[in-house]
């Protein structure tokens, strides 16, 4: 199951497994960023729009 977190800018990008995922307030994107994200959820937020890269990488 997969994991997203919204940026205050409403970016939503999905959480990539990484065992320092949450430290300091900083989670690791299937991106490739590192995000400070303000909402970590497992449900796929509604009012954000997703990140492109994430996307392609995440298709579901």
């Amino acid at each position: 199951m997969n994991k997203y977190g919204m940026t205050k800018k409403k970016i939503i990008h999905v959480i990539a497994d990484n065992n320092r995922n949450g430290c300091n307030g900083y989670w690791y994107a299937a991106c490739g960023k590192w995000i400070m994200p303000a909402d970590v959820t497992e449900a796929l937020p509604e009012n954000g729009r997703m990140c492109l890269q994430c996307q392609k990488k995440c298709p579901n």
